[in-house]
């Protein structure tokens, strides 16, 4: 049953046809920096699999980074500036009108030509009571004006009455400011 969830977390994040992205190479890291919308211009959304239909809200992008809604989301003068402390470490900060709001620094790899974020997984094995996983991981991508940040997650749980389960991906583009 273990082997069945760690393979179930390690879902591979597809490619969108027709991406004109640049190769972002371990030398060149530091093409990413930069200042970026927070609100994503172009949003696409495949769900693989779900319990039950769902209305999602267009990600943001510190959503997508942090994995926490900042509660003025829907402010349109946020941004984000991602800035390469090293070859696998990014420090992203929240910007409200030039005002700091937050910052998280965010850890991985880059590979493939995209900055990899460590997957993340978490289990709850308190069996039969409550038994699920949750996990996911995103990528980000560069072209000339943007960063693509493609987004893929994973849950599953189940409770002595209820249960849930979702799997899809989403693929985001914030512009550069």
């Amino acid at each position: 049953m273990l082997c069945g969830l760690l393979t179930a977390s390690c879902a591979v994040i597809e490619d969108s046809p027709n991406r004109e992205l640049i190769k972002l190479e371990r030398s060149d890291f530091r093409k990413l920096n930069g200042k970026f919308s927070n609100h994503p211009t172009t949003v696409e959304r495949k769900i693989e699999r779900e319990m039950v239909k769902s209305n999602y809200d267009s990600l943001t992008l510190w959503d997508q980074i942090s994995n926490f809604k900042y509660n003025e989301q829907k402010s349109k003068v946020l941004t984000v500036t991602l800035d390469f402390a090293s070859k696998r470490k990014i420090i992203a900060r929240l910007w409200d009108s030039g005002e700091l709001k937050q910052t998280k620094v965010v850890r991985g790899k880059i590979k493939d030509g995209y900055f990899y974020r460590r997957p993340h997984f978490i289990a709850i094995p308190l069996v039969p009571l409550v038994f699920g996983y949750d996990t996911y991981r995103y990528r980000i991508g560069l072209t000339t004006d943007a960063i693509i940040v493609d987004y893929k997650w994973n849950y599953w749980g189940f409770a002595i009455a209820a249960g849930s389960y979702s799997e899809g991906q989403n693929s985001a583009t914030y512009e550069k400011k």
